[in-house]
């Protein structure tokens, strides 16, 4: 019993320690990723679908960031609570969104983004006249 508390407190230590260094290698990689979105976003052509398309490259982008952050994560223990990846995912999300919002502000005030116009309706009005 005291060498498997000697351990458990051995492995609490530890863990407490690494989760300083785990919250500095997730924002390395937040930043990381942010910038491999950006380039995603370089690469898009202004069209009329630019709206979706930088919404698609958000979404990977996002997905990519998701793997990448919980491969960083030790398995679970009790005695210790690490942040949760959930809030750090989130957070990305409304950066990349916020970004995307951002540009397609600056691509239309410039002139450059015109969103598709939108499809017509027509309307009929049928009656049956009085004999």
């Amino acid at each position: 019993p005291v060498a498997k508390r000697i351990r458990n407190d051995l492995r609490i230590n530890l863990y407490s320690e690494l989760s300083d260094i785990y919250d500095i290698q997730v924002s390395a990689l937040k930043s990381i990723s942010f910038d491999g979105f950006r380039a995603r976003l370089n690469k898009l052509r202004i069209t009329p679908n630019l709206a979706t398309q930088m919404d698609e490259a958000a979404q990977e982008s996002v997905a990519e960031f998701t793997a990448a952050v919980k491969k960083l994560r030790p398995p679970p223990h009790d005695a210790v609570k690490w942040a949760s990846t959930s809030d750090q995912i989130s957070s990305f999300g409304n950066k990349c969104r916020e970004h995307n919002a951002e540009r397609l502000k600056a691509a239309r005030a410039s002139g450059q983004f015109k969103p598709l116009p939108r499809k017509g309706i027509t309307v009929g009005f049928h009656w049956l006249l009085p004999k």
